[in-house]
Formats: structure tokens, C-alpha cells, sequence
């Protein structure tokens, strides 16, 4: 029993030696990786800003649509490190509600296009109001479901459909079914 001890102290540092690599080793990636993405994502929207025949635009849309899908790849790995860590913080900042949401359909409407479908943002109430909340988190949410949906569906529609409920209290409904309700046109995979 004796031997254990010292068994058990060896492995618990050896643990916490890993869980210290990994932190750092997450780190290092997000800002190695994360610096040339920025480059590309910024000349890509340079690009789209000017003069391009519809090929070269569709092939620059898709650089810039995968440069941005890789950025969220980061943040997901990110955020689940911070989450084993219980170091996720949640960063509430006044936000547009109108922009914001048509942000989230400019960019799910070239995501769309490039499988073929539709995407219809159905806004249940005027949206022209600035709300606190945590604009990352929402947008991943958001990126998650749609990515979903125009993963399992080869043809129709996508519908994002959008209600702000306690227009008086400011609250947003954040139960996602609520909020959020992707759904296809009849003839879809789903």
C-alpha cells in the first residue's frame, strides 16, 4: 500500500502536466492558426467588395465561407477547452437585434446557395432594438443549426424563423425550439 502513494502522486502530475500541454498547445493553435485566417477572411471580403464576373464571385464567396467555417472550428475547440476548464465566459454586450439577425441570414443565404436551397428568415415581430446578449455564443448556436440543416437537406428550404416575445422586458425567448426553428420544404431529406 505504501508503493500506491507514491504511484497515485506520479500519476496526478502526469495528469495535470497533460491538462497544462493541452491548454497551451489549444492556445498556440488558435494564434497560429487564427492570424493567417484573418488574412484570408479580410482579402476575401476585399475581393467580394469588387468588380467580379459571377464565377469569380462564387469562387470567392467559397474561400471566404470556408475561411469562416474554419474560424468557428477554432472557436468550438476553444470553447470546449474553456468548458473542461470552467473557464467559459459568457460576454453580454449590447447588440442590434436586426443587423445581427440579418448577418446570420446574409452569410446562411451564400451557404445555401452553394448546395442548391433556399433560405427564408421569417421575422415574427419588428426586430429594430438593441438587445444584451452574448453575440458569440448566439451566432455559434446559430451557425450550428444551420450548418446542420443544410448538411441533411438536399433540396427545398431552410427556414430560420425569428420571434422576440417580452418586447417590454427586452428578454429574448432563449429556449433554441422557440427562437430558432429550422425546418424544410416538403420533398426535403428531413
Amino acid at each position: 500500500m505504501a508503493a500506491t502513494l507514491p504511484l497515485r502522486k506520479l500519476a496526478e502530475q502526469a495528469l495535470e502536466k497533460a491538462y497544462q500541454d493541452k491548454g497551451q498547445f489549444i492556445a498556440t493553435l488558435s494564434h497560429e492558426l487564427r492570424t493567417p485566417l484573418n488574412g484570408i477572411v479580410g482579402l476575401t471580403r476585399r475581393l467580394l467588395g469588387s468588380a467580379l464576373d459571377n464565377e469569380q464571385f462564387s469562387w470567392a464567396n467559397t474561400i471566404f465561407t470556408s475561411a469562416e467555417t474554419l474560424g468557428n472550428i477554432f472557436n468550438d475547440i476553444i470553447d470546449l477547452d474553456k468548458i473542461d476548464r470552467c473557464e467559459l465566459d459568457i460576454i453580454y454586450q449590447s447588440v442590434h437585434l436586426q443587423r445581427f439577425l440579418q448577418d446570420i441570414a446574409n452569410f446562411a443565404e451564400l451557404i445555401c446557395q452553394q448546395k442548391g436551397l433556399e433560405f427564408v428568415m421569417q421575422q415574427q415581430s419588428p426586430f429594430d432594438c438593441y438587445l444584451l446578449l452574448d453575440a458569440t455564443r448566439l451566432r455559434q448556436v446559430l451557425w450550428n443549426l444551420r450548418s446542420n440543416a443544410v448538411k441533411f437537406t438536399s433540396k427545398g428550404q431552410i427556414t430560420l424563423v425569428c420571434e422576440l416575445t417580452h418586447k417590454i422586458s427586452w428578454c429574448l425567448k432563449w429556449l433554441i425550439p422557440v427562437l430558432v426553428l429550422l425546418s424544410m420544404k416538403p420533398g426535403s431529406d428531413l
